[in-house]
């Protein structure tokens, strides 16, 4: 087993396993040292092999506690970076002989599970519970506990299932109060080299006497199935279960077990052959009233789907290699057994410890097990009975008794500890009431008469007490209480309620369940109002103690928040209504898994839309007067902490007016979209901004998809050289592309030279359907880094038919690979890939949940606002609301200043991977108030090696200005530099060519119209339109103002001393705006 699983990066990860030294446990820690992964394994030798953990000293990232999971963790523990943990303690008890481990069992799955789950609460961590497939299988008895599964051949094994079966429950109760990461792995019999067998295990059985060289001996039950299931392929499932993605497995239930059902006969007779001397095989006569168990049910469905799992090993290969190994490697059992047969019998008192002095390996065991119950009865009894000047009740007399007594100590809420410090407690479900008990009758000595006299005289004055004072005293009480005190606790209630409240709802949007999210935002506003009311019933109060308007300050607050609460439950039921609508378009479209129906598809759609509309544009409304509210708050009157919040949440709430106003815009014709009323085949263009073009990257492949009344009838991924290849009437490539590239007729593939989206869209969709004889009616433009962002929300993909896991790393390095190694026009290599990548990624977007499938939304609004993604409609409707939304990517006609600069890379290499780009931009003002402008834009390749894809970057610079201005100066082109008007404004063009692992400027100066200087007025705007394509861009900005000229505003930035010089720094992750205001 001494093989790296994957080149998965494990090195950063440290494993905690609980019984370590059980046969799995092992064989689970050997396979991630391997992989060089840190194993701290837990283990109590109770049932495991001291062997067993020693064979892994000898790894230096292997640790070792010798601990028992049922008692509190060792304190070292907590000081470890642990990452994962998995629970394999006593998996092996259950085919013990022993009775006395059968406490132990039920212990490990109940105070052990809680224990580790507390743990990795603690510390973060995925929490893996190994349990078994004969859940629900227990048979209890109906009449006596002495004999609770009606069969004493029946009680290790029922003792073992009801134990996971509690534990997993226990898991389960995590998840629900906690949100626990519990990840739980379903196993059946598991063998292979180094198992126990001195245990009552039948296949353990049946290899011992095969080795033993004796007759099998099967059960008439051996008719039984049994799902043998090799060790090599448990591990393997158990480490892809440990290190997957917690979106893709979290709080899952996994079968790892081979589903080939095998008898004991079956078994007996592979034996048999495999042994050097053939074996007889018999039947035992058949056991009384042996109760029927039903057969498990096995589902290996999401092992499959999710990890890609499925064994690989035979029963009859796997015996196999287990014999070869055991002959290899005699186990002891052997060697001690032939030394009985040579020496007497012990004596009783010395049956623990043969005439050589030295003990085996399971008698070891016993006798710690033995030495460890003593040690816990002692501390039992010693817990049990407290000092006599503390006894309440005599203590439990029998063990039973103490033991649950002890349980009941025991058993607390879940416990979280920091480093060198006690486990602080917080609220959990286990948690049992500490009942405490009378306390024994004490006799009272007789009352003497100096004491009854006493008394006598304390009740003489008490009758002379004031009334009238004991009234006006109590009546005051009253009133206060009524007046200030209820008041002040119920407003903390409500307060309290409400914060509990919105933390339910954050949780139900995040687990993706808009329907409580909706409840919990109603009792969140009711709880508002309540508090509000107790707020006004303090009114006196606040003007007695002079805080009058801090009073009226919390008022307006409570008042946005109410809004709030409000706006927030009609968001809810919109995207309740949103996930109606997923729902109904997946399940009616078969390109994602659905099914053809004759039903009115469409009708349900525009009702889900028409609902979604109203929920939004109440909210809007909700929030606006929120903002209105919270504009009256006085946060002056507030603590600082509070009063910044405050100011915070104002920005916010301005700005989510516009966001929902664009939501509620985009929904209304969302319909169209579906193809509703009219078809819909939208283009998306595969856009690799690793060779950078106009609107974010050389066009290698698309994807079309067909929607027709609410249906996907069509998802399908080709080259863009199948296309280019059938166009019949050729087009004239713009002049750089024929200087720089040689490339004389335009293709689709380069038909994005435009920087202006509509203009280049329209040029793609005309040559494409002069080649297919197809109309596309929606074009999107889908860069590399939008893709890289998604992989990046939604985790890695693995690629079944490459055996390859892509994620937002490794992506463009594999999909440069498998798109241009090798590759030619009209092969199928590239298009197979990408469809691959595409349809795994959209089953992965299918199955989020909850938080996943919101990180994956914000990731695709990131990528229209960064202009990562662009859209462009030839339906007039829709183009104008991709407009509206700022996400069509056009050219805009700004008034003021302008810039924008655009690379686009002639070198046919994918350079741009390691080139960056900066720039500076200068503004000097004459004594007229003239702007003379200063571009410098810099490029730093870090790349070394000139072989493809690398290489020195050949880009075709472009950079866009307002119209009217004119170039005074340029440097650093490597040809010259061509002036012309575009879409609106002046544009100087040239090539430029940067080396690698060097960096390279070029400086254009040039004077701007009179209109945009101050000589015609004292307010300089400027624009600056980032490149898709390009993620991070620095950008600087320098004004220098004559001493005539005095800042009186600025957007952004900073003035200097002087009062002369306006420096601005910003990243280009989207388009940005300048404004400075002067005075004379």
């Amino acid at each position: 087993m001494k093989t790296a699983l994957s080149s998965t990066n494990y090195s950063s990860a440290t494993v905690l396993i609980a019984g370590a030294a059980s046969f799995l446990g092992h064989h689970l820690a050997e396979t991630l040292l391997v992989s060089n992964a840190r194993v701290i394994g837990v283990d109590n030798l109770t049932t495991g092999s001291e062997d067993l953990v020693k064979e892994l000293y000898s790894n230096s990232l292997f640790s070792f506690f010798r601990a028992d999971v049922n008692q509190p963790l060792p304190a070292a523990l907590y000081k470890e970076n642990i990452t994962h943990i998995i629970h394999l303690a006593n998996i092996e008890a259950c085919t013990s002989k022993d009775e006395r481990l059968q406490l132990n069992e039920l212990l490990t799955n109940s105070f052990g599970v809680k224990n580790l789950l507390d743990f990795s609460l603690d510390k973060k961590a995925p929490f893996v519970f190994t349990s078994t497939i004969d859940l629900y299988q227990g048979l209890a008895s109906s009449s006596s506990l002495s004999r609770y599964y009606d069969g004493e051949h029946l009680e290790n094994k029922l003792t073992y299932v009801e134990a996971k079966r509690y534990a997993e429950s226990l898991c389960q109760e995590y998840v629900d109060l906690y949100n626990a990461d519990v990840r739980i792995a379903r196993l059946s019999e598991v063998y292979g080299p180094k198992m126990r067998l001195d245990q009552a295990g039948v296949v353990s059985q049946l290899i011992k006497k095969t080795l033993a060289k004796q007759d099998l001996v099967v059960p008439q039950t051996a008719q039984d199935k049994y799902y043998l299931t090799y060790i090599t392929d448990v591990v393997y499932g158990l480490v892809k279960l440990i290190f997957a993605p917690e979106k893709q497995v979290k709080q899952g239930i996994f079968y790892f077990v081979n589903p080939q059902e095998v008898n004991l006969l079956d078994v007996a007779n592979v034996l048999s052959e495999l042994s050097p001397s053939p074996l007889k095989v018999s039947l035992s006569p058949p056991a009384k009233n042996v109760p029927l168990i039903g057969s498990p049910k096995i589902d290996l469905s999401r092992s499959k789907r999710d990890l890609y799992w499925e064994a690989k090993v035979g029963y009859t290969e796997g015996l196999k290699r287990t014999l070869e190994y055991f002959q290899k490697h005699p186990p002891k059992f052997l060697q001690e057994e032939e030394k009985e047969k040579k020496e007497p019998s012990p004596e009783p008192a010395a049956a623990y410890r043969p005439k050589t002095g030295s003990l085996t390996e399971s008698q070891r065991n016993a006798v710690k097990y033995e030495v460890a119950q003593e040690e816990i009865k002692s501390r039992l009894e010693q817990k049990a009975i407290p000092p006599e000047d503390e006894k309440l009740s005599l203590p439990p007399s029998s063990l039973k008794q103490k033991i649950a007594f002890r349980l009941k100590s025991l058993v607390g809420r879940p416990e979280v500890r920091t480093v060198g410090e006690e486990t602080a407690r917080v609220g959990g479900w286990l948690s049992l009431k500490h009942q405490e008990e009378k306390p024994p009758f004490e006799e009272k000595e007789p009352q003497k008469k100096e004491d009854f006299q006493k008394v006598a005289g304390v009740e003489a004055r008490r009758r002379k007490l004031n009334w009238k004072k004991f009234i006006a005293c109590v009546s005051f009480g009253l009133v206060s209480v009524y007046f200030v005190f209820l008041p002040l606790g119920l407003s903390s209630f409500f307060t309290f309620q409400g914060y509990r409240s919105l933390q339910s709802a954050k949780a139900s949007i995040l687990s993706g369940n808009p329907k409580s999210a909706s409840r919990q935002f109603l009792i969140l506003q009711k709880d508002i109002q309540r508090v509000g009311r107790q707020l006004n019933n303090l009114g006196w109060l606040c003007r007695l103690l002079g805080q009058d308007k801090r009073c009226q300050a919390a008022g307006k607050l409570l008042t946005t928040a109410d809004f709030l609460a409000e706006g927030a439950y009609f968001g809810s039921q919109a995207l309740e209504e949103g996930q109606n609508l997923l729902q109904t378009v997946q399940s009616v479209s078969p390109p994602l898994g659905g099914a053809e129906t004759g039903g009115n598809i469409a009708e349900k759609i525009k009702n889900y839309v028409s609902q979604m509309v109203i929920n939004v544009n109440l909210a809007k409304k909700r929030f606006s007067l929120a903002n209105v509210e919270a504009q009256k708050i006085d946060s002056r009157q507030f603590p600082f902490g509070l009063s910044r919040r405050l100011e915070d949440g104002l920005q916010v709430l301005d700005c989510s007016d516009k966001e929902i106003a664009n939501i509620e815009i985009f929904l209304s014709k969302l319909p169209l979209l579906l193809g509703i009323p009219q078809k819909q085949t939208i283009m998306i263009l595969l856009q690799n901004n690793n060779e950078l073009r106009a609107t974010g990257g050389f066009i290698g492949s698309y994807v079309l998809a067909t929607f027709n009344s609410g249906v996907l009838e069509e998802i399908k991924v080709d080259d863009i050289y199948n296309p280019d290849g059938q166009l019949k009437i050729t087009e004239t490539a713009p002049q750089p592309l024929r200087d720089y590239l040689e490339v004389d007729q335009l293709g689709i593939r380069d038909a994005n030279w435009w920087p202006d989206f509509p203009a280049s869209a329209q040029k793609i969709a005309a040559l494409f359907k002069q080649a297919t004889n197809r109309e596309v009616t929606t074009i999107i433009g889908l860069n590399l880094l939008s893709v890289q962002s998604l992989l990046a929300e939604v985790g890695p993909l693995t690629l079944d038919d490459y055996q390859e896991t892509i994620d937002a790393g490794n992506l463009f390095e594999r999909a440069e690979y498998h798109a241009e190694v090798g590759f030619t026009p009209g092969s199928d290599q590239k298009r197979n890939f990408l469809t691959s990548l595409s349809q795994e990624l959209i089953d992965r977007i299918l199955v989020l949940e909850g938080s996943s499938y919101l990180k994956a939304a914000r990731s695709l609004l990131s990528g229209l606002s960064s202009r990562e993604i662009l859209l462009y409609s030839s339906n007039p409707s829709l183009q104008s609301l991709f407009a509206n939304l700022d996400y069509e990517g056009s050219m805009p006609l700004t008034p003021g200043d302008f810039i924008s600069v655009i690379d686009s890379n002639v070198g046919g290499n994918k350079a741009n991977y390691w080139v960056k780009r900066s720039s500076r931009y200068r503004l000097d003002v004459d004594r007229d108030g003239n702007l003379i402008g200063v571009l410098t834009v810099r490029w730093n390749h870090s790349g070394t090696s000139g072989t493809w894809p690398g290489g020195d970057y050949r880009n075709y610079l472009r950079v866009y200005v307002p119209l009217g201005s004119g170039l005074l100066e340029s440097e650093g082109f490597s040809s010259e530099v061509v002036e012309y008007d575009e879409f609106g404004r002046r544009v100087f063009g040239g090539l430029v060519k940067v080396p690698v692992n060097s960096s390279k400027e070029v400086e254009l100066k040039y004077y701007l119209p009179r209109e945009i200087g101050f000589a015609a007025q004292t307010v300089y705007q400027l624009g600056i339109l980032k490149q898709p394509g390009i993620a991070d861009e620095p950008f600087k900005l320098t004004i220098n103002l004559p001493v005539f000229l005095k800042p009186k505003r600025v957007s952004s930035g900073s003035i200097d001393k002087t009062q002369t010089k306006i420096t601005w720094e910003t990243t280009l992750t989207n388009n940005q705006e300048f404004e400075l205001e002067v005075g004379r």
